[in-house]
């Protein structure tokens, strides 16, 4: 038994190439494992240089809550599922949570529904932080 959960443990360990994030995403992940959530990550980490750690913690964080919360509602396993995207084209940095969704859903749920959010890093501020009007949520295609 206990093999299995440093099995486990260890398969749950996310390699990106950002140290903050890798932490987050195993945490999340062994979440998703306990409550049977299957997590799908295709991340270069090392696009997110521009951002605080705090930054990257509270919305890689918030946006797996969320989907977490969405998904647990589902008792079909092949609804469970979360898929995380992190990827530059065209100079800008796509950052796509996509998860399946009920009919009622919690409004929080909506901010993540089928959308992605783009920052242009030319927009942002040293910090970080981009100037307002500058990120913006767009639908999903």
């Amino acid at each position: 038994k206990e093999l299995e959960q440093s099995i486990r443990i260890y398969d749950s360990i996310v390699k990106t190439g950002n140290e903050i994030l890798d932490t987050l995403l195993s945490e999340k992940s062994l979440i998703c494992e306990a409550r049977d959530i299957t997590i799908h990550c295709v991340i270069d980490g090392k696009k997110l240089f521009f951002m605080d750690s705090i930054d990257i913690y509270a919305l890689f964080g918030n946006a797996i809550d969320n989907a977490i919360e969405c998904v647990e509602k589902f008792s079909e396993k092949e609804m469970r599922f979360i898929d995380i995207c992190v990827a530059e084209k065209q100079h800008f940095l796509y950052i796509r949570f996509s998860n399946p969704i009920v009919k009622e859903y919690p409004a929080h749920c909506r901010e993540i529904r089928g959308g992605y959010l783009s920052i242009h890093r030319d927009e942002l501020f040293q910090s970080g932080s981009a100037a307002p009007g500058e990120v913006k949520e767009q639908p999903s295609v």
